[in-house]
């Protein structure tokens, strides 16, 4: 006897065949690789599927059924090597979403979402987050996020930072009304530490520090930011205190990588964002991701 689960993404379909052995079953994988099996798998049972397929991992499964079909959000990984000095950088994939729903209604420095009560119940305090509009005419804008006014407001509206440089589009009453949106946090400085191995080598001393630098095109500079001793803590190069979670890399900007002493890798994994992508494009330079 043979069963067959039918596993699928919107991009990515694969079957996993059951064939008669003993206990544990054990299934051959077929139209994906094992890398991409692993990623879906744990998609999976993020999303709450793990009673439904059981536990897939390294093509073991538990059955429960003798079909199941499913859709999640694709996920990907990028890696690239980072050798020693100045690298630029792009961060395309994303965080996964802290929530996505229908507006219910909006105004110039806010968005209710249809269904949440406490949308700043689901927020850390100090983190930076972004509103996308993933469906409908204004798909692919964005919105940063005012997180101490959202946590405050403890309702089913995310207040807006309108004075943020990162927002794609002003506002107007219920412009985003009966569209799709996605709540997501923002890749902050310290996010971005986590996915290098070998790690990032810090230092009190910038100069002997790794360092992200930002392209600062008001003035055609890089602004440097560099890892303590500590490994965990960032600062500004000339600066004299550390910037916690405040310092980030707005969707869609490219960072530069100084690598001081030795070479690394970079692992970016994340959500591939499959709706339209707003880039608006200002006078002068710019580094995108």
């Amino acid at each position: 006897m043979q069963e067959n689960w039918l596993l699928q993404t919107q991009e990515i379909s694969f079957t996993l065949d059951r064939a008669p052995v003993a206990s544990p079953q054990i299934y051959s994988v077929t139209g994906i690789s094992p890398i991409l099996l692993l990623m879906s798998a744990s998609h999976f049972l993020r999303s709450g599927l793990a009673a439904a397929l059981g536990t897939v991992l390294g093509a073991s499964v538990l059955p429960t059924a003798s079909a199941q079909s499913v859709t999640t959000t694709p996920v990907g990984a990028v890696t690239r090597d980072i050798p020693i000095g100045l690298t630029a950088v792009g961060l395309t994939l994303l965080e996964a979403p802290v929530l996505v729903g229908p507006c219910e209604a909006n105004t110039a420095s806010n968005v209710t979402v249809t269904g949440q009560t406490n949308i700043g119940s689901l927020l850390t305090a100090g983190e930076p987050y972004y509103i996308e509009v993933t469906a409908g005419a204004l798909e692919g804008e964005r919105f940063d996020v005012d997180t101490a006014a959202t946590i405050n407001a403890a309702n089913g509206t995310v207040v807006l930072n309108t004075s943020s440089a990162n927002n794609t589009y002003t506002l107007a009453a219920n412009n985003l009304q009966s569209h799709s949106v996605a709540l997501r946090k923002h890749i902050t400085l310290v996010k971005i530490s986590s996915l290098f191995s070998p790690p990032l080598v810090g230092n009190n001393n910038a100069a002997s520090a790794d360092q992200i630098l930002f392209y600062n095109a008001t003035n055609n500079s890089l602004t440097a930011y560099y890892l303590r001793g500590d490994g965990v803590t960032w600062r500004q190069v000339g600066g004299i205190t550390s910037i916690g979670t405040s310092v980030f890399v707005p969707p869609g900007v490219g960072v530069f990588v100084q690598k001081r002493l030795s070479g690394t890798q970079l692992t970016n994994v994340g959500d591939v964002r499959s709706n339209d992508f707003s880039m608006p494009m200002a006078l002068g330079k710019s580094l995108q991701a």
